[in-house]
């Protein structure tokens, strides 16, 4: 199975994702904001990450 983590500062956003992607069977991981992300990035080790570009404090690009 992948593995997704979306990351981004909105909560409807991240459920937005999180229920689209979760009925293709993708394991979802969530982040909300760029220091839960770089947190979660080495113990989760997605596959793919979907981020956010403006997020308050560091930015997407910066991730």
């Amino acid at each position: 199975m992948y593995k997704i983590l979306i990351v981004d500062d909105e909560n409807s956003v991240r459920y937005s994702f999180k229920k689209l992607l979760a009925a293709s069977n993708y394991e979802i991981s969530e982040a909300a904001c760029f220091d839960e992300a770089i947190k979660v990035f080495p113990k989760v080790k997605p596959d793919l990450a979907i981020v956010d570009i403006e997020m308050p404090g560091k930015n997407g690009l910066e991730l």
